[in-house]
């Protein structure tokens, strides 16, 4: 500006023009430090980047890793050591542990990809498709709402609450049901290349999709910001009674021919109303680790919490209990607090997706 401004040939026109990139480039500023300091409370138009560059600063220093606790229990002593751990952390995580069983589980695997849909997925790409996406509905079971076009994750919550309702409310007959929750240990970390390539191989994908899909997964490294610096680097190296027996049998099959574990600890079982006391307890004995649970089980917790918040103990007495917690949960236009009851409020959010 200061040079157009000296210069014999002077024109308005291209000085506006500067001074709006100027204007604007202080504009992009500001938001990008707002942005960064992750301040929400001031009004639009405040203009303060000295402020925000301070807070980013502030949350810098507060989020900052001071050292990290050993399997064995000791400590980092500095940045060093806290990227050493971190990578030998996520090695083990990535490294192959081997497969065995395959052939067990691929004999549940349908061939659903056709000749016609290998050579849709193996053509010219172009910039702006997605090629898989046109086929998931013939890779995804029909039971799996979720990743297809017209489907929606919530109707397995639908589903699932339903079923629970039926194991609820069945109280007689001599079929006795249970439902089993599994939750899979570092479910996407796990899953090992082989099994991976077999699955693709078993459906019918041709061996240059299956190619492409083995570059994308052996190319990829990674390496780790710890307080802002690069720390370490990883290369990914996975190249390589009697039913509820019978279920850990299968659960154990998968989990030798496809890497992935089961987390017992996370994960739990739910009877039906007409289960004999001692048929539940040899059950779970064979089940392992997994946690019964009673339906709304979740809720009524969190309802102890709260009510324990208002009258529970204070230094060792109990506080006086000046109301029911079903008359906190009424209405306020009743005259009440207006608590959420959370059980019929889950209930409400569940009813709203139907």
């Amino acid at each position: 500006m200061e040079r157009l401004r000296e210069s014999t040939e002077f024109h308005k026109g291209a000085m506006d023009d500067l001074k709006t990139q100027l204007k604007r480039a202080y504009s992009n500023e500001e938001m990008y430090w707002s942005q960064k300091s992750r301040v929400t409370w001031l009004k639009e138009g405040d203009k303060n980047s000295q402020f925000f560059h301070a807070s980013v600063k502030g949350r810098m220093k507060r989020n900052r890793m001071v050292n990290v606790q050993r399997d064995d229990g000791s400590w980092t002593s500095n940045e060093k050591e806290q990227g050493e751990e971190v990578v030998s952390y996520y090695q083990q995580l990535f490294d192959s542990q081997g497969t065995e069983g395959v052939e067990d589980i691929l004999r549940g695997i349908p061939n659903t990809i056709s000749d016609q849909m290998n050579a849709n997925l193996t053509r010219t790409v172009t910039k702006t498709e997605i090629k898989l996406k046109h086929n998931l509905d013939c890779c995804i079971s029909k039971n799996q709402a979720a990743f297809s076009p017209g489907r929606q994750i919530l109707d397995n919550v639908i589903v699932s609450h339903e079923y629970l309702h039926y194991l609820k409310n069945k109280r007689q007959g001599s079929v006795r049901c249970m439902a089993l929750k599994l939750d899979m240990a570092k479910a996407y970390d796990k899953v090992e290349w082989k099994f991976l390539g077999a699955i693709m191989q078993k459906m019918g994908f041709s061996e240059r999709w299956i190619n492409w899909i083995w570059k994308c997964l052996s190319t990829v490294s990674f390496s780790f910001k710890i307080n802002g610096d690069q720390k370490g680097y990883v290369t990914p190296k996975r190249a390589s009674p009697g039913q509820a027996e019978e279920l850990m049998n299968i659960l154990a099959t998968y989990e030798r021919g496809s890497g992935q574990m089961v987390n017992y600890d996370k994960s739990s079982v739910f009877f039906s109303k007409n289960t004999p006391k001692g048929e539940k307890v040899v059950v779970f004995r064979k089940l392992g680790n997994v946690q019964m649970v009673n339906q709304g089980k979740l809720c009524k917790d969190i309802s102890a919490i709260m009510a324990r918040y208002w009258w529970g103990e204070d230094k060792g007495k109990k506080k006086m209990q000046w109301c029911s917690w079903s008359k906190l949960t009424k209405d306020k236009g009743r005259g009440e607090m207006g608590f959420r009851d959370l059980q019929n409020f889950s209930k409400a959010l569940l009813g709203k997706q139907l």
